[in-house]
């Protein structure tokens, strides 16, 4: 199963982001084209109210200054200078001005000011009071067409907030139009957006179901187009498959220590070794050893009983060593002459669970493959100590040993499981089974000075049987 494609492009994270940000950049456009039509409104209409204000303070101070005209007496020099200052301006300002009665104003501002000259060169009375006439009939003359001027850009300010109100109105409403339309778009966009989003959610919740229902079968992911979704698809496929992988490895182990414990069980009911300890206890009675043939049937039925374990896979170590006991006093009776054994086992490990049948086999070999073959007396250790956050136990004896190749052999037996020795690869499969693969046995021998079998368990994890 291969992992999704990393599309960044179209998570969901990116994708509300780009909506938003479309959905805010249409927003200020809009909020752009309402300010720009205002503003265009805005300006006209304050230029104009501008254009009003400017001739109304105009005509104001030209009727100021010209006061002096509707009087009878002659003006003094400030009077004209004052007249021809206002006259001036209003001049200035129709030069710049292309709209109504602009060139009839220069006009008059004209005849106006050369009046004022005529009226300065004046020596005579006569001559002075007509120029003084003139000035009255154009200042009347000035003031009508200022008002019609001021009257005309006022109509002209009510027809421009007439339209701009109309205009605006229109635009107001073509606005809303494409707002509404914006947001159509955008509760589409969501709604589809949604719908891709609910769909794989709905079919990653069935499939969550179906897993936790116990069916672990591979599924293709879920096709979405967010990558999270995807990836989520694909990690809960991946995880399924794990855990029936984990499953089916853990039936094959479950199969595996029930084999190798019907194996163990089996080496324990050993024909050949219950004829020659019942033979011996006949050879006890016959010889009037009544007690050793007590003791002897006692040592039996504990290390049948211990064998048995009330079907308990996990027993304490204190009672593995009981087993080992009555094992040997059962073969020390036989190979008295031979055999002899030392049990020195840290009391502090006594309560530490390990599966059953760990330590005799170990003693079986020992005894069959070591001392027996020794053809003289020898000696079994039994050792239990603690290393680190391990236990090792450990069973040596000082029988004939092995040769090197003879020793690389049995490893490899055991790495296999093959059949060696009396349930040693059983024993190493079942240790690995309940521990891990770091844990088992591991053999070191020197032929013609002994063997050592070594035994590691963790110190600090109780014996489980491996989960199915």
């Amino acid at each position: 199963m291969r992992a999704p494609p990393v599309r960044r492009e179209r998570t969901i994270r990116r994708r509300m982001l780009s909506l938003t940000l479309a959905f805010a950049a249409a927003a200020l456009l809009i909020i752009a084209l309402i300010i720009a039509v205002l503003s265009v409104y805005i300006s006209s209409y304050s230029a104009l109210l501008s254009d009003v204000t400017r001739a109304s303070q105009l005509s104001e101070n030209f009727s100021r200054d010209t006061e002096w005209m509707d009087g009878v007496h002659l003006p003094n020099e400030d009077d004209i200078k004052s007249s021809r200052r206002s006259t001036e301006k209003i001049y200035d300002s129709a030069m710049q001005e292309k709209t109504y009665g602009a060139g009839e104003t220069r006009k008059l501002c004209v005849r106006i000011m050369q009046a004022l000259v005529r009226l300065e060169l004046a020596s005579a009375p006569s001559g002075q009071h007509e120029q003084l006439e003139k000035l009255r009939l154009l200042r009347l003359d000035m003031f009508e067409n200022m008002d019609g001027y001021i009257y005309y850009e006022t109509r002209r300010l009510s027809s421009i907030y007439a339209a701009a109100s109309g205009r605006i109105m229109v635009e107001i409403f073509a606005i809303s139009a494409l707002i509404l339309a914006l947001v159509l778009l955008l509760t589409q966009r969501i709604s589809r957006m949604g719908r891709s989003i609910t769909a794989p959610v709905a079919e990653l919740c069935r499939r969550v179901e179906e897993i936790s229902a116990g069916d672990l079968a591979a599924r293709t992911p879920v096709q979405a187009e967010e990558y999270e979704l995807r990836l989520l698809s694909y990690s809960i496929e991946q995880m399924a498959a794990r855990l029936d992988s984990q499953i089916k490895e853990n039936t094959k182990k479950q199969a595996t220590l029930r084999l190798t414990e019907l194996a163990l069980l089996q080496a324990q009911i050993n024909p050949h070794f219950l004829y020659n300890t019942m033979d011996t206890i006949i050879w006890l009675i016959e010889g009037d050893k009544t007690r050793e043939a007590t003791d002897m049937v006692s040592n039996l039925s504990d290390f049948f009983r211990h064998t048995l374990s009330r079907g308990a896979d996990v027993i304490s170590l204190r009672e593995e060593e009981g087993h080992v006991r009555s094992y040997l006093q059962i073969q020390q009776v036989r190979y008295q002459d031979i055999m002899q054994y030392t049990i020195n086992i840290d009391p502090r490990l006594h309560e530490l669970p390990i599966p059953k049948l760990t330590l005799q086999p170990l003693v079986e070999n020992a005894l069959y493959h070591g001392i027996k073959m020794k053809r003289g007396a020898g000696r079994i250790y039994i050792v239990g100590r603690s290393d680190g956050d391990d236990a090792v136990l450990q069973v040596t004896d000082d029988g004939v040993g092995m040769p090197p190749e003879r020793l690389e052999l049995l490893r490899r037996a055991m790495e296999r499981q093959e059949r060696v020795g009396f349930g040693l690869s059983a024993v190493h499969e079942r240790l690995r089974l309940f521990f891990g693969p770091e844990y088992g046995l591991s053999v070191s021998s020197q032929l013609g000075v002994g063997t050592t079998v070594t035994a590691r368990i963790p110190a600090d994890k109780a014996a489980t049987k491996p989960e199915t």
